[in-house]
């Protein structure tokens, strides 16, 4: 068995031209992923998982159940927390009827 290859790609664009637009392509990317938004809103029965990059959780309304590093927190509004997540897996959720207002940072 014989593997045909096409170089048509390779005329048409310059090596240093793909390299160029697959570099600038992978930093939009980069960018674009590192937007994350700081303030999440759960309701009853939700849960959520706090992504790594955040440091710091406080609560802005209601009462949160976080749970990191299997030690449990019960945070009502005004609370706030430093979250070590590079570490261990924090997961938060809402306690009671009323929806849950979290601000990370």
């Amino acid at each position: 068995m014989r593997l045909v290859t096409s170089n048509a790609l390779i005329l048409l664009f310059p090596l240093s031209t793909l390299l160029t637009l697959v570099g600038s392509y992978s930093k939009k990317v980069k960018a674009n992923s590192q937007v994350m938004p700081r303030r999440f809103t759960l309701g009853n029965g939700e849960v959520f998982r706090i992504p790594h990059a955040y440091q710091e959780l406080q609560v802005l309304s209601g009462i949160a159940w976080l749970t990191i590093g299997g030690r449990d927190l019960i945070l009502h509004s005004g609370e706030k927390v430093e979250v070590e997540s590079k570490k261990d897996v924090a997961i938060i959720s809402s306690l009671g009827n009323m929806r849950l207002i979290v601000e990370v940072l």
